[in-house]
């Protein structure tokens, strides 16, 4: 009777997780119809929670976010503007827009 060979399992190698270090400051800047408004705070939410609120939203806009030195522009339409500003929806945008970074 031949001998069993047992073959080696050749996974894919772990990845090493870096402890994620937070910025101390997010800055959030909101454009809409030639208005700028403008939040910030020691977390994202906490920034969203001190963004100044238009009057009415009626267009398009912009918000541009800035962690530390990386920044980044997203584009918005009406709707997903005004759910800024709702509260219970705030926590989950500040997580989408945290993944981004």
């Amino acid at each position: 009777m031949p001998a069993v060979v047992t073959k080696k399992k050749r996974g894919r190698p772990k990845k090493i997780k870096e402890p994620h270090t937070h910025p101390t400051e997010y800055f959030l800047q909101l454009e809409v119809g030639g208005q700028l408004y403008f939040g910030d705070g020691l977390s994202m939410l906490e920034a969203l929670h001190n963004l100044e609120q238009p009057a009415k939203i009626v267009t398009k806009g912009v918000l541009h976010i800035r962690v530390g030195d990386r920044k980044r522009a997203r584009p918005m339409i009406i709707p997903q503007m005004k759910r800024l500003f709702f509260p219970i929806a705030q926590v989950v945008i500040a997580k989408q827009l945290e993944q981004g970074f």
